[in-house]
C-alpha cells in the first residue's frame, strides 16, 4: 500500500496522480505494519510475544503520527530482539525509503523476504524503490510478483498501473490494472476512473491529433 514520488514532468503533467501515490502509500505501510496481513495470510510472526506485538504496535503508532525517527528506533530495538518479524523489516524499508536510503532499504525488504518469501508487501515496497530509482524493469517485476502471490492485493495493481502509464506509457496495461484496482479496492476509486476516462480518450484520439 504506497506510496511514491514520481519525475518532475509527471508531477506536473498529473499532480492528482501524486496525491493518490501517498495516500496509497500510507494505507499499505500500515497493512504491512499490521501482525496479521489483510489478505488473511499470516506472516512469518509465529514466535511473536506479546510484548514483540506491542513493540510493532508503538511502531506503528509512531509512523502514523509521522514520528518515523522514534519509529525507527522501535523497530531496530525490535528486530535486535527478534530478527525474524518480516513486518518489522517491512516498516523499517519504508523509513529508510521515505530518509532517501535506499540501499538500506533495499537490504531491509529483501531480509523480510528471506523470512517470509511470498510477502506481498515487501514486493510492493520494493516495486515503488525499483521505480523511484528509475529501473522500471524490476519495478515491474516485483509488482508482478505480488499479484502472482495474491491476485486480490489492490496496490500492486494500482502501482502496476502507474507504472505502466506514467512511465511505460502503455495505455492498455494501465487501463487494465487500474480497472482490477478498482475491482478489488474498498477505497474510493473515484480519482482513478477519472484517470481511466483520461487515458481512453488518449487512445481514442487520431493518430495524427497525438
Amino acid at each position: 500500500m504506497f506510496n511514491k514520488s514520481i519525475s518532475a514532468q509527471s508531477c506536473t503533467a498529473h499532480p492528482s496522480r501524486k496525491l493518490i501515490l501517498l495516500i496509497g502509500f500510507f494505507s499499505l505501510l500500515l497493512s504491512a505494519c499490521s501482525v496479521t496481513q489483510e489478505d488473511g495470510q499470516p506472516a512469518a510472526i509465529s514466535n511473536i510475544t506479546p510484548a514483540h506485538a506491542e513493540a510493532l504496535a508503538d511502531a506503528v503508532s509512531s509512523m502514523k503520527s509521522g514520528d518515523f525517527k522514534n519509529a525507527q528506533s522501535l523497530l531496530l530495538d525490535l528486530i535486535n530482539k527478534q530478527p525474524n518479524i518480516a513486518n518489522a523489516h517491512v516498516n523499517l524499508g519504508i523509513i529508510f525509503i521515505k530518509n532517501k536510503s535506499f540501499d538500506e532499504a533495499e537490504n531491509s525488504l529483501n531480509r523480510a523476504l528471506q523470512i517470509e518469501p511470498k510477502n506481498i508487501y515487501a514486493l510492493n515496497q520494493l516495486g515503488f524503490l525499483y521505480r523511484r530509482q528509475g529501473n522500471f524493469p524490476k519495478a515491474k517485476a516485483s509488482y508482478e510478483k505480488a499479484i502472482d502471490i495474491n491476485s486480490d492485493y489492490a496496490y500492486a495493481h494500482l502501482n502496476l498501473g502507474i507504472l505502466y502509464d506514467l512511465y511505460l506509457y502503455d495505455l492498455e496495461n494501465a487501463i487494465e490494472q487500474y480497472k482490477m484496482y478498482i475491482e478489488l479496492s474498498k477505497d474510493d476509486t473515484k480519482q482513478i476512473e477519472k484517470w481511466i476516462f483520461e487515458l481512453e480518450k488518449r487512445r481514442k484520439k487520431p493518430l495524427a491529433q497525438k
